[in-house]
């Protein structure tokens, strides 16, 4: 099991059982689902111990107990070595013994590939020869996976790399669009705006209390309202909390980061927290923008990505989202460079998308949200917290030391 199944087990099943045992209790009483509520709730702990003990299970016989599993390089001396050294730092090369293709065909000859591999990774730079090229294409059709060696990275990486993009690989290797694959993406588009109108009815007293907070703390209006490049580059006016004084863009627009000197005090923990993306729900009421997927530029920072990073446009063939694989994996991008590393996240959600993938997706900001954060968000949330701390004291309704006159 990949390390997202466990997150997604750990978190879903409970919370699942006891939001259903809840809704029943509610509907038909607590007295009438009590046998109900005990069996969810006991069955939501078996399954998550069965889990557990089968992910245990399954990496202590991969650690201890299976042989290493062959993996045959049919690549160039530079590649195989930058492909070894990658799985060694990932800790997966002791798992694996690495032949090339060239000992294979020496000790056994090119028909025992198949008896020689669990796995053949190649380039296109290998070979040319024609019997070299049949061997591997018939090792493949005989039932050994076969892999192109950066597809294999950007796959552990969980990003694309674009020094090393191809458009036709990135097709060939993004998700099959299967029949029921297309009709959860029609389900989504109608069901996402109805659960966008229960997070606002339900988060509402947050939201009520987030604008009263940005009343207080700055001048100018709670919401904040801008331009960005929507679906298929379309525009669409953008809603989030005001985080920024209102004179931040006097010198027009500019890279936006962390420590961002135009951030207000209390904007920093909104922005730390995810917070001041709230009002975007109202983005997804209107079929604007969807739970997950790239976050939208401003159009003045389109065309400059547009016009540096060639592949940049791809990401607008889906509908932008709240939040985003690219969004927790590199949070803010302040220069062309950061934005580059940023679509490389955000093609690989592209190429793996799925209501699982956005499943976890959502999962991973909650957890954001909720506490863990890279240590440049963990610090202005300090300097924001600091400036409540102070601003209360000076108000009197603290002690300095934060506890209650």
């Amino acid at each position: 099991p990949r390390k997202s199944d466990v997150v997604f087990v750990l978190l879903v099943v409970p919370s699942l059982s006891v939001t259903v045992n809840r809704v029943a209790e509610e509907l038909f009483g607590q007295q009438r689902v009590s046998s109900l509520g005990i069996l969810l709730e006991v069955s939501a702990v078996l399954s998550v111990l069965v889990f557990l003990v089968h992910y245990l299970l399954a990496r202590y016989v991969l650690q201890n107990v299976l042989p290493k599993r062959k993996v045959v390089l049919c690549l160039s001396p530079i590649q195989g070595v930058r492909l070894i050294t990658f799985l060694a730092q990932l800790g997966y090369a002791r798992y694996l013994d690495f032949i090339s293709y060239h000992q294979v065909r020496e000790v056994a000859g090119t028909d025992q590939l198949l008896e020689a591999a669990h796995l053949v990774v190649w380039s296109e730079e290998f070979s040319s020869n024609e019997e070299e090229l049949q061997s591997i294409l018939r090792s493949h059709l005989c039932g050994v996976p076969s892999v192109h060696h950066q597809t294999l990275i950007d796959d552990l990486r969980g990003r694309v790399d674009l020094d090393h993009f191809n458009v036709w690989r990135f097709i060939a290797n993004a998700r099959p669009q299967t029949e029921l694959m297309r009709m959860s993406w029609r389900i989504k588009e109608w069901i996402e705006p109805i659960l966008a109108s229960i997070f606002l009815i339900i988060l509402s007293p947050l939201v009520i209390g987030i604008g009263i907070l940005i009343r207080i703390s700055s001048r100018g209006p709670v919401i904040f309202r801008q331009v960005r490049v929507g679906h298929f580059g379309r525009p669409f006016t953008l809603y989030k909390f005001r985080t920024m004084s209102v004179d931040a863009e006097q010198h027009g627009p500019q890279w936006s980061g962390i420590h961002d000197q135009r951030v207000t005090p209390f904007g920093r923990i909104l922005r730390a927290t995810r917070l001041d993306e709230l009002p975007q729900l109202v983005n997804i009421i209107q079929g604007e923008m969807s739970f997950c997927g790239p976050r939208p530029e401003r159009p003045e920072m389109y065309k400059l990505l547009e016009r540096s990073v060639a592949e940049f446009s791809i990401r607008t063939l889906v509908r932008p989202g709240i939040t985003g694989w690219a969004q927790i994996q590199a949070g803010y991008a302040a220069s062309i460079l950061e934005s580059k590393k940023k679509l490389e996240y955000d093609l690989f959600y592209m190429q793996n998308m799925s209501p699982r993938f956005d499943l976890v997706i959502l999962l991973y900001t909650l957890i954001h949200v909720v506490g863990y954060r890279v240590p440049q968000e963990r610090a202005a949330l300090q300097e924001g917290k600091h400036w409540i701390s102070s601003a209360l004291a000076s108000s009197g309704l603290v002690a300095p030391s934060g506890g209650l006159k």
